[in-house]
């Protein structure tokens, strides 16, 4: 029985983390200890823990204020990446080399654990005060506080409640009575469809780096699809696909509106293209 209170910290550090799955956080803690004694057990037991308490966080965390914010920069051409590589020199040199426009801010895993163990998030960025300015502008308007003197050798600090809520194949685990039930099935990140709560399926959207390419399809209990695919830009394609046409109908989307898309579908099972107007049919 393991009793080694590092052990029993980093079991609960990486489950807070809120990425990777059971088994990823299984293998990984078993290489870092070195050990296959009692580890997964400890890890089944943590995801229970953290799962019954994410029932009661607030609608929006800190996480996902910090998500959105992140989002807002992808938007205006600062590359934001989270849980981005290993350390500060290899986010650096990965994220110039995924292309950056205007500039970039990130936080790497070992910023992501001292932010679990609550020691506040540290974010690098692209060493320009403009750049600076704007990540710590975005970060205020989401509610979050950002320590920042201007000094483009400081990091900035950004004192947080790390709270991310686990979902789908992130959320499971041996222990785990039954499957949630889901309102949409959901393929995300390259998987196979799974069942996503509405609360699962907008976090995911926010989650979604927008790098050309990637997508999300939701299906609704009645058939209907609605898929999004981030472009260059970046922008955010959304459409409904119709068999019967052999077309898709859509247009292009803000975030707010994909999200108002998929709690139509999520809720009413139906599309949303005629609540949101402006799309139009692209054939097959």
């Amino acid at each position: 029985m393991i009793d080694d209170a590092e052990i029993l910290r980093s079991v609960r550090v990486e489950v807070a983390a809120g990425v990777g799955s059971y088994e990823q956080v299984v293998q990984a803690l078993q290489e870092q200890w070195e050990t296959d004694e009692e580890i997964a057990a400890l890890v089944d037991r943590e995801f229970a823990r953290h799962l019954a308490a994410q029932e009661e966080w607030p609608e929006d965390t800190d996480c996902d204020k910090l998500t959105a914010a992140f989002r807002d920069l992808d938007l205006a051409g600062i590359t934001a990446r989270e849980h981005f590589s290993c350390c500060r020199a290899c986010g650096v040199r990965e994220i110039e080399e995924e292309g950056v426009r205007r500039g970039y801010v990130f936080y790497h895993f070992q910023d992501l654990q001292r932010a679990a163990e609550g020691g506040g998030l540290l974010l690098s960025y692209t060493p320009d005060r403009r750049i600076g300015m704007e990540v710590v502008a975005a970060l205020q308007r989401h509610g979050l506080v950002a320590l920042w003197n201007g000094n483009t050798q400081r990091r900035i600090e950004v004192p947080m409640a790390w709270l991310r809520r686990r979902h789908g194949r992130a959320a499971a685990h041996p222990g785990r009575m039954g499957e949630p039930a889901g309102e949409l099935e959901v393929s995300y990140d390259g998987g196979p469809m799974e069942s996503l709560t509405l609360r699962g399926c907008l976090d995911e959207l926010m989650r979604m780096r927008p790098v050309a390419g990637n997508f999300m399809v939701f299906q609704a209990p009645s058939g209907v699809v609605f898929q999004v695919m981030w472009h260059e830009g970046p922008k955010l394609w959304g459409e409904w696909p119709d068999p019967s046409a052999k077309a898709s109908r859509g247009r292009y989307l803000s975030l707010r509106e994909a999200r108002e898309m998929i709690t139509i579908l999520a809720r009413d099972g139906r599309s949303g293209a005629d609540d949101l107007g402006g799309t139009h049919l692209k054939p097959w």
